[in-house]
């Protein structure tokens, strides 16, 4: 019982990777900046500051939207992914997907638009059609442990 728990810390599972703190840093800044800007604007709304002010309803629907944009750039910012030896997890604020190794039919890589910075990620493609792919997030700060983890999956092609 020991040697397994020994061997588990030797080689550092459970290991948790994020998105890199620059690209973490960004959108916990845009959220802030969003937020503080438009409570401004709402208050100088309600000051009836500007020439044609928003109604009561447009203003309130205004600031919902932007609290909820704000709301996703942080749910963004801050996923996790757990490796362990046979399993793989993202976890979110109230989600978490797992998949097993035996549960794992390959990887492929998914691209953002160049417009997005044309990064790549990685799709853990789940063996079963009726269960959904892991996304893994892109600008996923990783060590050679990943990478080498990833490296024992299949390869598929884009049409899997």
């Amino acid at each position: 019982m020991m040697k397994v728990e020994e061997s588990k810390s030797e080689w550092g599972y459970p290991r948790t990777y994020r998105i890199n703190q620059s690209t973490c840093r960004f959108f916990e800044g845009l959220a802030f900046f969003l937020v503080v800007l438009f409570s401004i604007a709402t208050c100088l709304q309600l000051m009836r500051v500007f020439a044609r002010p928003l109604s009561h309803r447009d203003l309130a629907w205004i600031d919902l939207s932007v609290a909820l944009f704000a709301l996703w750039c942080v749910w963004w910012a801050n996923r996790l992914v757990v490796l362990d030896e046979q399993s793989i997890e993202m976890t979110g604020w109230f989600w978490k997907r797992k998949l097993r190794r035996d549960e794992i039919s390959g990887i492929r890589m998914g691209h953002l638009p160049h417009t997005y910075g044309g990064s790549s990620y990685y799709i853990v493609v789940a063996a079963d059609r009726s269960k959904k792919n892991l996304n893994l997030p892109p600008f996923l700060h990783t060590d050679q442990q990943f990478q080498s983890w990833m490296q024992t999956l299949p390869q598929l092609n884009i049409e899997h």
